[in-house]
């Protein structure tokens, strides 16, 4: 049985796959296969990745992680990559992040794979403004720079943050919906708009600042 499982596992994309893919294999009674894939994990020939996901790992190497795990953290945690990780695919920042970032509707939580991190961080009507990259749902360019801005702790602090404002290089457009999340998630004063004031003028965009803020 196990052997079964892992032939049909290891066709699935990156080796990932969810007790509803293993269920329609129809190998076996849906009890039996929990049970299957329970003393599998204890094994180590799969990783449960998160609730109901799991990872074949080849044979020859028993404590290998995905090799996609960006596509298997957004998989995880059914969000989109959002903050360093998002920086990182938009090739706003050119170090790789240890720490991969989901954000979600609502759940928060974090988890290790190995060496690798992975974070979900719930951000309720937020999670909104992704575009599709391959494999990747991301959060726009634009999108990208607010959730930054919003949660800058995830993205290399402030100055982190002020380096991609500069590296982006937002078109027109992109200035565009940037300043609609502001509009739309931030009314009034307080600490986001000291923040996005700071950012902005140590980026060198005043006169963008000035046009929308005053």
């Amino acid at each position: 049985m196990e052997r079964r499982v892992l032939s049909l596992a290891g066709r699935a994309k990156h080796g990932i796959f969810s007790f509803g893919e293993a269920k329609s294999w129809r190998l076996c009674s849906e009890g039996t296969l929990r049970v299957t894939l329970a003393r599998m994990a204890r094994k180590g020939s799969v990783a449960r990745l998160a609730q109901g996901l799991y990872f074949a790992r080849p044979i020859e190497q028993p404590g290998a992680l995905p090799d996609d795990v960006f596509y298997a953290a957004q998989l995880a945690f059914g969000g989109y990559l959002a903050f360093a990780t998002a920086l990182y695919l938009h090739r706003l920042v050119g170090e790789y992040p240890f720490t991969v970032f989901v954000a979600t509707g609502n759940k928060s939580v974090s988890t290790q794979w190995g060496a690798v991190e992975v974070k979900a961080v719930a951000l309720r009507s937020r999670a909104v403004g992704v575009i599709r990259m391959g494999d990747y749902v991301v959060s726009t360019r634009a999108k990208t720079l607010y959730d930054c801005l919003h949660l800058p702790e995830y993205a290399g602090g402030v100055k982190g943050v002020v380096n991609a404002f500069k590296n982006a290089r937002l078109s027109e457009g992109e200035w565009m919906e940037f300043w609609r999340y502001v509009g739309s998630f931030e009314e009034g004063g307080g600490v986001f708009r000291l923040r996005l004031r700071q950012v902005l003028l140590a980026a060198g965009f005043g006169k963008e600042l000035r046009k929308n803020v005053g």
